[in-house]
């Protein structure tokens, strides 16, 4: 899929998506000259790096993640 149909799937802007590209914090792309590709399982990939990240930083923060919902714990 292109920049924009990956960005829409992962619910982020398509320069969003191109900067984290240019930056290397994006999911692993493909370029066919000038056209950029996604593959579906690298975006999925992706994704479900980013919520262990996100999981690992809320926890030093004393912060519990529950499906997406942010509670803050007694510390």
């Amino acid at each position: 899929m292109d920049t924009r149909e990956a960005a829409e799937r992962l619910g982020l802007a398509p320069a969003t998506l191109a900067r984290y590209r240019f930056t290397g914090k994006g999911p692993c792309h493909f370029r066919f000259g000038s056209c950029v590709r996604y593959r579906e399982d690298d975006l999925e990939a992706w994704e479900a790096g980013r919520w262990r990240s996100r999981r690992r930083e809320a926890r030093r923060a004393g912060i519990a993640l529950t499906f997406g919902v942010i509670e803050r714990g007694e510390t």
